[in-house]
């Protein structure tokens, strides 16, 4: 790995704290340090300290905001910023911009649509962050309407369910750089399926079994997120941002649909019919996991 790989990896943990954007802002960059055949593990380790900072934020919040009010949490957040800055204004001053190529929409929408492998891909990344907006807005509500748990237990429960994205996306990325990411995809999607099942029909009050029901479902997303992740930026070269703006996009279409849908099906269905539709809808994620093409 790179030293301005490291350098660009090293800024992750503090930045994505204090500023979660970021994550977006460097994609380019990250890619452009990124070999194919190195591009998994690359990919993984970045997802992994993305993911710990996301987990372990609301703690150190938390610890901060008892001792001190927002003032002091936030005058914290800025001092934590000035190494990051001083890492990007040392390290990065050197690195080139690449030629980016500039299409219009129509003429992007053309080549994703007669690409089998980034549309399909395209399509996987939209059914995960579809997955991701009902799970946020509509598990917390079942949880606490329906079995009746209070929101500290509810919170205990989501912490525990978010450590497979610590746990197993850097492991996963690098078998994906030995493996290729198609039957990973596919077992992402199923072991998802298997889990909106068990919520939709498992009555049991225990919180532990609720935590590793949540648990096996955050396996499946992570799975999918690094794979997917993975495939794409080995497919598209960092010069391809409309490309990269396109697969930007699948977590707002996702977000903006996903509650109309949801809206349309409870004229039908109560809440867990609702999380038996994402079940099959994760199913037919395996159409296009099972379609592109390995890349190893």
């Amino acid at each position: 790995m790179s030293l301005s790989l490291f350098n660009l990896l090293a800024t992750d943990l503090i930045f994505v704290i204090v500023f979660p954007g970021w994550s977006s802002i460097k994609i380019g960059a990250l890619e452009s340090f990124s070999s194919d055949n190195k591009t998994g593990r690359i990919r993984g380790t970045f997802l992994t300290i993305v993911n710990t900072a996301w987990l372990i934020s609301p703690y150190f919040a938390s610890k901060i905001l008892e001792k001190f009010d927002f003032f002091g949490l936030y005058g914290i957040s800025a001092i934590l910023l000035l190494p990051v800055i001083i890492l990007i204004l040392i390290k990065f001053r050197d690195i080139v911009e690449p030629r980016y190529e500039k299409l219009p929409f129509w003429k992007s929408l053309e080549e994703i649509w007669t690409d089998r492998d980034i549309k399909g891909i395209l399509i996987i990344q939209i059914l995960l962050q579809f997955f991701y907006a009902w799970m946020v807005i509509y598990t917390p509500i079942y949880l606490h309407q329906t079995i009746g748990f209070s929101w500290s237990l509810i919170g205990a429960i989501f912490t525990v369910m978010l450590l497979p994205f610590v746990i197993f996306e850097a492991p996963f990325g690098r078998l994906a750089d030995k493996n290729g990411e198609k039957k990973s995809l596919s077992l992402g999607f199923i072991i998802i399926a298997v889990s909106m099942i068990l919520i939709a029909f498992v009555t049991d009050n225990n919180p532990i079994i609720w935590a590793g029901i949540l648990f096996l479902s955050r396996i499946g997303a992570a799975i999918i997120e690094v794979m997917a992740d993975t495939y794409f930026f080995k497919k598209v070269s960092v010069e391809k941002t409309h490309l990269i703006s396109f697969n930007r996009m699948t977590r707002p279409i996702a977000y903006v649909i996903g509650p109309i849908i949801a809206t349309i099906l409870f004229t039908v269905f109560d809440m867990r019919g609702l999380f038996i539709f994402l079940a099959f809808l994760m199913l037919y994620g395996l159409r296009y996991s099972l379609a592109i093409r390995d890349i190893k």
